[in-house]
């Protein structure tokens, strides 16, 4: 997903935000509001240590960035499933012309919708970082975002790419295993560069091309 691709998927998202919220709570266990219970359940069924290891610090780099912060950001109706896989793209004119799997939908904060497909876009890059950045820029285009929520986009990011690892890696032993090493395929190379790249120099550089 490039930077226009981006855009694109921005302006799909402006028709959920008129959505009001539901009258009932709805929660779904990848949702970014439940990084942490999501990761800890599932980490305690992966057996590698380094790979344990990546998950631990990748919980606690969100835990120490977003916990009760949350809250305080904008929340709407998101799709919460953005990625590559759940979107249909007309190539000759490099856009994204539908969007599938609803089934993930929660009322939340606005910034997963961001960082779910900048995360997983990063996946099948190159330069992940550089990814990660030309989508958030896309995004940014045609959705103003509060400079808390450029803050928070990496850890947003770390937590959703460790939800990723930890349950494929999880149900790995299943039988679908396949399928699930198939769904995590690139997700710890990419974490394992967030987890180690200058986050106050990205934060600086996400800021400055967002407007802030």
């Amino acid at each position: 997903m490039n930077r226009s691709g981006a855009l694109c998927i921005a302006h799909s998202h402006f028709s959920l935000l008129v959505w009001p919220q539901p009258p009932i709570a709805v929660s779904h266990v990848w949702e970014l509001r439940r990084t942490v219970d999501t990761l800890s359940n599932a980490m305690s069924r992966v057996e590698d240590p380094q790979l344990w290891s990546i998950l631990d610090e990748s919980r606690t780099r969100f835990l120490c960035a977003c916990d009760g912060r949350m809250d305080e950001l904008p929340h709407g109706v998101v799709h919460h499933d953005l990625h590559d896989a759940n979107l249909l793209v007309d190539a000759s004119e490099e856009a994204v012309t539908g969007v599938l799997d609803f089934g993930d939908m929660v009322w939340g904060p606005r910034i997963a919708e961001l960082a779910v497909p900048a995360a997983y876009a990063s996946r099948g890059a190159a330069q992940p970082v550089e990814a990660f950045i030309q989508v958030a820029e896309g995004w940014g285009s045609s959705i103003d975002l509060q400079a808390e929520e450029i803050d928070l986009l990496l850890e947003a990011a770390i937590g959703r790419l460790a939800v990723n690892l930890a349950v494929w890696t999880a149900r790995g032993q299943s039988e679908r295993g396949g399928y699930a090493l198939s769904r995590s395929k690139g997700t710890e190379r990419v974490l394992r560069e967030f987890l180690c790249v200058d986050a106050d120099a990205l934060r600086r550089e996400l800021r400055r091309i967002l407007g802030h």
